[in-house]
């Protein structure tokens, strides 16, 4: 496996295992949708970004921004990060 896919692997590994406590209420409704074509996943990485959930199929993208998200910085790379999610549909 290729260096890179590797640390990808990794990192999407270590953010599923520190998961908030909203991220888990969230994901523990969401994997239970008893509907054809609503299959999510946990911090699969999307280009440079691990999105919280993602349904491929439905081109859905869930954030659950906590008070980390609040900061300047932080709200400045949520921004580009939603460009960049918008601009790939």
């Amino acid at each position: 496996m290729p260096k890179l896919d590797r640390f990808k692997l990794q990192s999407a590994r270590r953010l599923r295992a520190a998961m908030t406590e909203e991220e888990r209420r969230l994901w523990r409704h969401l994997w239970r949708i008893p509907v054809e074509g609503t299959h999510f996943r946990r911090q699969a990485s999307v280009g440079g970004y691990y999105p919280d959930f993602i349904s491929h199929r439905l081109k859905l993208i869930i954030e659950v921004d906590g008070f980390q998200h609040g900061f300047d910085g932080q709200q400045c790379h949520d921004a580009v990060r939603t460009r960049w999610f918008e601009s790939q549909g």
